[in-house]
């Protein structure tokens, strides 16, 4: 009955959660090709932005469920937020490297 319980509360909160920042992050894919153009970045330049972006989100996402497995996924979550706040606010910067994180 528990895990039905635990189940059903996950699909209620984390799962809506997790789509709206899933969705807010593929949408942004056009707006940031604009903004990456009007900073001055060649296509080149803008490509490597999103291949290093995509890549190491690949690579991250392939670990992460075990940090979160011995963290604890809601620490992990909130970890997440934070991050993704921090990396959003990043894109205000028109230094290359920092828009790299």
């Amino acid at each position: 009955r528990r895990s039905v319980l635990h189940s059903s509360l996950l699909y209620r909160t984390y799962l809506p959660a997790y789509l709206l920042a899933t969705a807010a992050d593929w949408l942004q894919g056009p707006y940031k090709y604009a903004l990456y153009s009007s900073y001055g970045y060649t296509q080149r330049d803008i490509a490597n932005l999103f291949v290093v972006g995509y890549g190491s989100g690949m690579i991250l996402g392939s670990l992460v469920g075990g940090f979160a497995d011995y963290h604890g996924r809601k620490k992990l979550c909130l970890i997440y937020c934070l991050s993704y706040t921090l990396s959003v606010l990043m894109k205000h910067c028109r230094h290359f490297y920092a828009l790299m994180f």
